[in-house]
Order: C-alpha cells, then structure tokens, then sequence
C-alpha cells in the first residue's frame, strides 16, 4: 500500500481509538502507550504524543468527499469529446441533439 495522507489517518484514528478505549478504563496515556501502542506500532512517545492531537476523523472525511467528488469530475470528463468542425469540447448528448456539431458550429458563431 503506497504511503499516502489517507494511510497515516487511519493509522493515527487505529491508535486514538486504542488510546480512548484504555482510557475510559482509567489508564494514563504514558501506560496505554507502553503496555499497548509502543510494541505494536512502533512508534516513540513523541509521535503518539503527536497523533492523540491530530483531527483524524475530520480530515478523513474531507479526503473522501475530495476523492467522490474528483470521481465524479473524471466521469463528466469522459463523457467530453471534440466538435469535428472547431475541435472545441463538446459533450455526446450535444453532438447527437445538433447532428454531430456543437451547438456554436451549428447556428453558424
């Protein structure tokens, strides 16, 4: 899996959420950092210190409403193809509603 932003913020929400499970138990975090993050993250104190601060859930959410939304940018622009008089792009429904032109070839602009 390539490294990415998306990647390190379900990483940081897998540890937040070991972290606020132990901590409903009562545990400080320096213990819930050594008894369960350290041996199976491998991280150092620093960096767990780091991601207890970091919005993840938040910035998660904003990623994916990018991704949706550039998906759905990616399948408008595969429905885009050129006028065969000016080359402009066009889309198919405008070509087939003005029988193979674009609309500005067809009224003669």
């Amino acid at each position: 899996m390539a490294y990415n932003r998306k990647n390190y913020l379900k990483r940081v929400l897998a540890i937040q959420e070991i972290a606020l499970h132990h901590r409903a138990q009562g545990l400080f975090f320096k213990e819930i950092f050594h008894l369960y993050v350290e041996s199976q993250y491998q991280i150092s104190k620093r960096t767990f210190d780091s991601y207890m601060g970091v919005n993840a859930r938040k910035e998660l959410k904003e990623i994916e409403a990018m991704e949706k939304l550039n998906e759905t940018k990616k399948i408008q622009a595969s429905d885009m193809t050129e006028c065969p008089d000016c080359l402009q792009p066009t889309s198919q429904e405008e070509l087939k509603t003005f029988g193979g032109l674009c609309e500005d070839c067809n009224t003669g602009l």
